[in-house]
């Protein structure tokens, strides 16, 4: 069974707002450099999602860390 990333709306929101963000202010170069190892994570995830922690909420559900300097 193949295993289906969803994220949720803060994540999604967060992630949209740091790609905009990364778009309007820093170079092409800077936005593949996070962009490289934030799918890199999302193919982790997919490959072995037990790999992360279990969110609090509910533990079906996974959270990774994509950026240290993304909260």
């Amino acid at each position: 069974m193949a295993i289906v990333i969803k994220w949720v709306a803060e994540a999604k929101k967060t992630f949209d707002k740091n790609i905009n963000y990364l778009v309007q202010e820093w170079t092409e170069t800077a936005i593949r450099n996070f962009l490289k190892p934030t799918n890199n994570i999302l193919l982790n995830i997919v490959a072995y999602p037990k790999m992360y922690s279990a969110s609090g909420r509910n533990p079906t559900i996974r959270q990774a860390e994509l950026h240290k300097y993304i909260v």
